[in-house]
């Protein structure tokens, strides 16, 4: 039977796979027990570093990168 430790080899150790999970960890709260509210302790510092524009009634990390996404196409339209 395989070890617990033999699996953690395979888990992706290339840059994408470190800025997904930094990514991941900036948006938890570790200062709240999983136990006791696990929205918060997963959502909570993304929540809290990003609050809902004052011209929007919803945001969300979806709408965060579609805007990005179509600001960045504007830019390249302007450009040529």
């Amino acid at each position: 039977m395989p070890k617990y430790e033999d699996g953690l080899k395979n888990v992706g150790n290339t840059a994408g796979y470190k800025i997904a999970s930094s990514y991941l960890r900036e948006a938890m709260n570790l200062s709240v027990d999983p136990c006791e509210d696990f929205f918060e302790f997963t959502c909570g510092n993304w929540i809290a570093n990003h609050p809902v524009p004052f011209d929007d009634y919803t945001y969300s990390q979806y709408e965060n990168i579609s805007t990005k996404v179509e600001e960045k196409m504007r830019d390249r339209n302007m450009g040529q």
